[in-house]
């Protein structure tokens, strides 16, 4: 993972966590003074795991994740992914933790406006779920 860490400048590292975050970047830049150091994680950085529910757009540039807000009609995922990078653009990412099990789910995800076509492809594309926008609920796929 990334983090930035911050004194009189940004460095920017790869390390396991914060800790060796920290380490590496003291280490590296050791001509500068003691004092307060500040460890956050790297802005551009948004691992799966720290996603709350809900569908995500990225931008082109920066890739950096942000909540889609819509009011209708159903979002449907038709393919899973593992790290954001996976993430194709112009597409959106969901996140979903199925209640029945606590397994959480990360998916390529579209946008579909009517009910019976949202469950026909989700269906096709052997999805357990799709998510009621309006409602704002799951509604299981038979």
């Amino acid at each position: 993972m990334k983090y930035q860490i911050t004194y009189t400048a940004v460095y920017y590292v790869n390390a396991d966590n914060e800790d060796n975050a920290l380490d590496l970047a003291m280490e590296q830049h050791s001509e500068l003074p003691d004092g307060g150091w500040e460890v956050i994680r790297d802005p551009y950085e948004s691992p799966l795991e720290s996603l709350q529910d809900g569908t995500y757009s990225l931008t082109v540039l920066d890739r950096a994740p942000y909540l889609v807000s819509r009011t209708e009609g159903f979002w449907v995922a038709y393919k899973p992914v593992e790290a954001i990078d996976d993430v194709i653009d112009g597409t959106y990412l969901g996140v979903w933790t199925d209640p029945d099990d606590g397994k959480r789910y990360y998916d390529m995800t579209v946008h579909i406006e009517t009910l019976d076509y949202a469950l026909a492809k989700a269906k096709e594309w052997d999805q357990k779920a799709i998510w009621d926008i309006a409602n704002n609920k799951a509604i299981p796929v038979n």
